[in-house]
């Protein structure tokens, strides 16, 4: 596990390009994907969530910077098939108001979900979480959280 000092050391990299810099074999820096959908879930009146599929190492290296966590170095995984990662994205009134989980997948396997810092992320994400891994058929691992 991390602590916060390493956290926020691995963010500063990623954000100065530093050894968090796209592999030379990536020529766009982006791959096709995996065949999991992405989706938006209504909750309540005005909110929103959207889980998205990152398809390119800047994605991912946005993704740690705001999560604070270390996501941004999976670029090599998910460029060569082993992995997928989706962010979960809240909005409210048609517009993005924050970042609520990562999620990592393996083949039809959800690995591992972490909020802000790696922290659990709260009820409703999950819920969320749950609700897509169920229309997708993907397995939640016992040990993703």
């Amino acid at each position: 596990h991390y602590n916060r000092a390493r956290l926020q050391r691995v963010n500063q990299r990623m954000v100065q390009g530093n050894r968090y810099s796209p592999a030379s074999s990536m020529k766009d820096y982006s791959w096709t994907g995996s065949s999991i959908r992405d989706c938006a879930i209504p909750r309540g009146k005005d909110t929103k969530y959207h889980i998205v599929q990152l398809k390119s190492f800047f994605e991912l290296r946005d993704e740690g910077a705001d999560m604070h966590h270390c996501v941004g170095t999976y670029a090599t995984s998910c460029s060569s098939g082993r992995c997928t990662i989706f962010s979960v994205r809240q909005f409210t009134k048609g517009k993005f108001s924050q970042r609520t989980a990562t999620i990592e997948v393996r083949g039809r396997n959800v690995e591992q979900i972490r909020g802000k810092y790696n922290r659990k992320p709260d009820d409703t994400t999950m819920n969320i979480i749950k609700d897509w891994a169920y229309d997708e058929v993907l397995n939640i691992s016992k040990y993703a959280i």
